[in-house]
């Protein structure tokens, strides 16, 4: 079972079904961040029953806390996935920045969900 994990191709291929499963955490968020993970075999299996949220909500538009989120995600991956990263705290910065300056594209949201693969970005849902 040594299916390979193309992200990009899931992105590609099925965003309807990724937006479905975000729907659901979203429907209970007001003025939040929640950050879930998905692990490469559940992902590859389309197995949503496993997703679990990582960390704590974090207030929509709070840059400081967005930042520590991320930070604590990747921290969590290297504990739970060998997943090392050069420059944790650098590259979770950067993670946030990205997410911060995409959100800043949809004024009126009010909560993110963000679905990501043992530290890669697979997936957000705003509204």
């Amino acid at each position: 079972m040594s299916e390979e994990l193309n992200i990009k191709d899931i992105q590609s291929n099925d965003g309807e079904w990724l937006t479905d499963i975000l729907e659901g955490y979203g429907d209970n968020l007001n003025d939040e961040i929640l950050l879930l993970n998905i692990t490469k075999q559940d992902l590859l299996n389309k197995n949503e029953n496993n997703i679990e949220q990582v960390g704590y909500k974090v207030p929509y538009g709070n840059n400081d806390e967005i930042e520590g989120l991320i930070y604590f995600y990747f921290k969590k991956c290297v504990e739970w996935y060998d997943n090392y990263r050069p420059a944790l705290e650098e590259v979770a910065k950067e993670e946030a920045k990205l997410i911060i300056e995409e959100e800043e594209n949809f004024p009126d949201n009010s909560f993110l969900v963000l679905l990501y693969c043992q530290g890669d970005y697979v997936w957000s849902l705003g509204g």
